[in-house]
């Protein structure tokens, strides 16, 4: 299930922007579950994001938004 994408120094270009894109994140979920395996809380969902080279990128919401998660999934931690 995971979706992350971390590109290599040979990344593609965006045809938008003469930016490298580094990082492509497309429709990352997280689903919490129960002791029973049953869905409790939807941390993520449907993330889409492009980190370009070069780029400062920050994600901002409110508590319990699902910030934390989205970094530690791209990590690999989670």
């Amino acid at each position: 299930m995971p979706v992350a994408e971390l590109k290599p120094r040979s990344a593609t270009r965006d045809p938008q922007s003469n930016a490298e894109v580094v990082v492509s994140v497309r429709g990352l979920t997280k689903v919490f579950k129960d002791f029973w395996n049953r869905p409790k809380a939807r941390a993520v969902d449907n993330v889409d994001f492009d980190v370009r080279r070069g780029e400062v990128f920050g994600l901002l919401g409110p508590n319990g938004s699902g910030k934390s998660t989205t970094v530690k999934l791209l990590l690999g931690l989670l």
